[in-house]
């Protein structure tokens, strides 16, 4: 369409040397409008990007809370404040025993990376050991 107008305003007094306002007003017309299109076109597929965005934002929030409704609903069950209070506050019902384990701190100092190569090193020195007899 705009091809078909920009030709029209071509062919448009053709015989006349110079530009004449209505040629003028036309293609600043053309241009404009143009414009407003290219601006119009970016501000909707922006907008559906974004809207596409935030629903899918959306079904997450809702997702997440269900979750948060089930995990408040376990909260209020009594099976859930007798774990709490079992874990936490080292309570028992009448008849339990608590048993409590105490963990030596030295124990796991080291971390894993040289308990690995610990391991490795007293394997292969005793590999070694073997073939050496």
């Amino acid at each position: 369409m705009i091809l078909f107008l920009f030709t029209f305003l071509i062919s448009f007094n053709v015989e006349k040397k110079g530009f004449s306002a209505l040629r003028i007003f036309l293609i600043a017309l053309i241009i404009y409008m143009s414009g407003e299109l290219i601006f119009t076109l970016h501000y909707y597929f922006n907008s559906t990007k974004e809207s596409r965005e935030l629903s899918i934002k959306v079904s997450e929030l809702r997702a997440q809370n269900e979750q948060i409704k089930k995990e408040i609903q376990f909260a209020n069950t009594q099976e859930f404040i007798e774990k709490i209070a079992r874990e936490n506050l080292m309570l028992a019902k009448d008849g339990e025993t608590i048993v409590y384990f105490k963990w030596d701190k030295n124990q796991n100092s080291q971390p894993v990376s040289s308990q690995s190569e610990n391991f490795l090193k007293k394997f292969f020195d005793n590999l070694l050991k073997l073939f050496k007899k």
